[in-house]
């Protein structure tokens, strides 16, 4: 990238949930093993795949 250019961020909202203790271990896991970078980055997946499967169940449903 030409120096002076910068890359537009976007702007994320934050967003605080509760799990239970095995799930914070199992996340825990995946962050020390270095498969995610974070436990934001493994809540993010898990959003957007939630997100991602429900739209498509409500779309089945409405094309009944």
């Amino acid at each position: 990238m030409p120096r002076g250019k910068r890359r537009a961020v976007a702007r994320k909202e934050r967003v605080t949930i509760y799990v239970s203790p095995y799930m914070y271990k199992e996340i825990r896991k995946l962050v020390e093993s270095g498969e995610f970078s974070s436990e934001s980055d493994i809540g993010y997946m898990a959003i957007s795949m939630f997100l991602n499967e429900y739209k498509k169940e409500k779309e089945k449903k409405e094309e009944k």
